[in-house]
């Protein structure tokens, strides 16, 4: 199976769990210097630290998370 992405980042949660931090910021397979932080309310990311497993996103995700910023 292989997937393609044109839009992910890697990031890290703080302590209390409550925020996330970007690693790394890839768009179109391109690295950003842009760095990310967000709160982990209504986001995709609360389900990868709920779950502990990676998480993908499909195009129509906005839907699910109407106050998601980057998946809008």
């Amino acid at each position: 199976m292989s997937y393609s992405l044109n839009h992910y980042y890697i990031a890290y949660f703080n302590k209390s769990c409550t925020k996330a931090t970007s690693l790394a910021y890839y768009i179109d397979g391109v690295i950003t210097d842009n760095t990310i932080s967000y709160l982990l309310e209504d986001v995709p990311c609360l389900k990868v630290l709920e779950s502990g497993a990676i998480y993908l996103i499909e195009a129509h995700a906005y839907s699910d998370y109407p106050k998601d910023k980057l998946v809008r």
